[in-house]
């Protein structure tokens, strides 16, 4: 999970994420060198030429075709924000059915032991 604010706002994020039972660590990577990546899964609804059509362009961009159906095909690409948004772009003019997208998640590129 990101989170883009103030230092306090971050703070009082973090508190309440240990809180949860399921949460193992919290970790400000705010003054740290990161590495931050979107996944996202897009539903086409395409078939015939025009699904090989989408299909090449997928490829070409370095996406990933996950299911496909008689009548539709799932993609997946990862990347930065700006990389989804433009793999979007491409994939808007064959008309996305469906779209979901996990949002920013970060990991530090720095090397550190974590002790379980």
């Amino acid at each position: 999970m990101t989170v883009d604010a103030g230092y306090a706002e971050v703070d009082q994020v973090a508190k309440q994420l240990d809180r949860l039972i399921e949460v193992i660590e919290v970790e400000d990577l705010t003054e740290s060198p990161r590495l931050s990546r979107e996944l996202a899964l897009v539903k086409l609804a395409v078939t015939g030429p025009e699904r090989d059509r989408a299909v090449a362009e997928v490829d070409r961009f370095g996406g990933r075709v996950v299911d496909a159906g008689e009548t539709h095909v799932i993609v997946e690409v990862s990347g930065e924000f700006d990389r989804v948004e433009r793999f979007l772009g491409l994939l808007r003019p064959y008309g996305i059915v469906e779209l979901a997208r996990s949002g920013p998640v970060a990991m530090s590129r720095e090397v550190a032991v974590h002790e379980q």
